[in-house]
């Protein structure tokens, strides 16, 4: 009976021990902010116009000690840190009212996701910006004013969406081969050119190296070129290369590791390009053409203007006019909310 008591004492003394540590790390203040995060972060509230932010919550008042939480809860506007370590780890600051240029980003090396989407972000996107960020997995800036080339990408070996369509970016697309993680890449309405970068698959140009991806779109550039071997891309939803200057002869689509078919049907673009007009039902409907009775390449429905005599020198596709210049222009500022 004794030794039963004994027990019961040393269990309820522990069970005390652990709820009084518990108790001790939920009243532990979160770790402070690493002084060059707070510097990195103040360089982009610098250098993109902060003052005209539509939202500038906690950049305005410039705290130190308040970037991650403000005593309430509250972190800068678009900021999120790691409770564990105190890192910056994303910043969000789509559709702010982001003018100017980036910054040096190399002072974020825990940062895994940035946002810049609609706003008017200009410069260059240089290597400083994306290849030291060894944890990033996600970078959007849609619809700004970017122009230059798109640096490499190989160093992001975490990298899942790069996703920088509606800007001015010139020069060849970035290799993407060997990025096992890349999920969506969409570099499409900009003035990008050359070929399409490949591997050598089987002796012969080809996409490797890339098992997750499940998004590719290249549309409404410049490219050149024959359309590389797709048979590797086993998890390929959609293929987007409408509106280039792409020849050859189109290759089959892709399948899933079992032989099934895996591109959604009506969201992949072919035309216009001078590709040779072939039959292909696989691509038919990948492209959503046979849901119209008609060929991907067009010409049964439109005799004289098949895909590869569709493209006009401004890059439009000449069955539809326009609605919108190609390149559309940064987000429109809107009055700020009170």
């Amino acid at each position: 009976m004794k030794r039963k008591e004994t027990i019961s004492r040393v269990a309820a003394t522990r069970i005390r021990l652990a709820l009084a540590c518990a108790g001790a790390l939920a009243s532990a203040p979160a770790p402070a902010l690493d002084h060059g995060e707070y510097v990195a972060l103040r360089a982009i509230y610098d250098a993109t116009n902060g003052d005209a932010w539509f939202d500038r919550a906690g950049w305005d008042a410039d705290v130190e000690a308040d970037v991650c939480d403000d005593g309430a809860g509250n972190a800068w506007t678009g900021v999120v840190c790691d409770p564990g370590t105190g890192h910056v780890v994303e910043i969000l600051l789509a559709g702010n009212n982001l003018t100017g240029s980036l910054p040096d980003l190399r002072g974020l090396p825990e940062v895994h996701y940035f946002d810049f989407d609609f706003n008017a972000i200009g410069g260059t996107l240089a290597s400083a910006h994306l290849e030291s960020l060894a944890q990033l997995d996600t970078f959007h800036a849609v619809h700004n004013l970017l122009r230059g080339t798109i640096p490499s990408l190989q160093s992001l070996s975490l990298l899942q969406e790069f996703i920088v369509s509606e800007n001015e970016l010139t020069g060849p697309l970035p290799d993407i081969d060997g990025l096992t993680l890349l999920g969506n890449f969409d570099v499409s309405y900009n003035f990008l050119s050359g070929p399409i970068p490949s591997a050598t698959v089987d002796g012969a140009p080809g996409f490797d190296g890339l098992p997750n991806l499940r998004e590719f779109t290249v549309s409404h550039n410049e490219l050149t070129g024959s359309i590389p071997y797709l048979g590797h891309l086993h998890a390929l939803t959609a293929f987007r290369v409408g509106d280039n200057r792409l020849s050859g002869v189109l290759p089959a689509v892709p399948l899933g590791a079992g032989g099934e078919t895996i591109l959604n049907e009506g969201d992949s673009t072919l035309c216009p390009n001078a590709l040779i007009d072939r039959p292909d039902p696989a691509w038919d409907d990948a492209t959503g053409e046979s849901l119209l009775g008609r060929t991907w390449y067009f010409d049964d429905a439109f005799p004289g203007g098949a895909c590869s005599e569709l493209v006009f020198a401004n890059g439009f596709d000449a069955r539809e006019l326009p609605i919108a210049p190609r390149r559309v222009g940064a987000m429109v500022p809107m009055e700020e909310t009170p």
